[in-house]
């Protein structure tokens, strides 16, 4: 019985210094394809199309912590927006109004009106397809074909006056066994809800929602 002990551990410390020695020399072998590979391209031009706005932990909290107030959120945007953006995507889901600040949902509202490609996030609960319809406005949905056999879903959107403003809103949800895959469309009986991604697309490219989706069989 020590002796199999004695084996298990001398194999499981044979692998370690297997797996450290691969690395040591996998990572000086990759690092050079890598430069190899760059040579060969070339350099490329910085795409300035598209600017994405991150604030980590340390931004949030010297902008005084978590939930951030919603006029930082206004002023960035209406600031963006007087810099020229076609687009801008927001992907913070902003479902109820402030009660402790209800002048700033008062603000992003006015933000928005002046912002008519500003695309707010939204997630899709699922539900059954003779529970209530949704409210939200059809002219931010795609027509879809009838009958539809697919999962139907309650959309939660940003709080109502401001979805009644925004140019258009796109669902976040991810789904798949392991999270690994974002539904191009959520359908909400006979309507759908684009992508976020998919839906500021959309919008960049002045694609009209009227013609509503066409399915295709392979």
């Amino acid at each position: 019985m020590k002796t199999n002990q004695r084996s298990y551990i001398i194999s499981g410390i044979s692998l370690v210094v297997f797996a450290i020695l691969l690395t040591i020399i996998i990572r000086p072998v990759d690092d050079q394809l890598l430069t190899i590979r760059y040579d060969v391209r070339g350099e490329m031009p910085a795409d300035t199309n598209i600017v994405i706005v991150y604030l980590d932990n340390e931004d949030i909290q010297l902008l005084g912590g978590w939930p951030l107030q919603r006029s930082y959120y206004a002023l960035m945007i209406d600031r963006i927006r007087e810099w020229g953006a076609r687009v801008i995507g927001f992907d913070i889901l902003l479902d109820t109004p402030s009660a402790a600040s209800p002048e700033y949902d008062r603000l992003m509202v006015s933000v928005a009106q002046r912002t008519p490609l500003l695309i707010m996030t939204a997630y899709g609960r699922q539900r059954d397809a003779d529970e209530r319809e949704d409210t939200l406005p059809g002219n931010l949905l795609y027509p879809v074909p009838k009958p539809l056999y697919a999962r139907v879903y309650e959309i939660v959107a940003p709080f109502d006056e401001l979805t009644a403003t925004v140019g258009a809103i796109g669902h976040s949800n991810v789904e798949g066994r392991w999270g690994d895959r974002i539904p191009a469309f959520l359908f909400t009986n006979d309507r759908a809800i684009a992508a976020f991604g998919l839906e500021v697309a959309c919008r960049y490219f002045i694609i009209s929602r009227e013609n509503g989706i066409t399915f295709k069989k392979n």
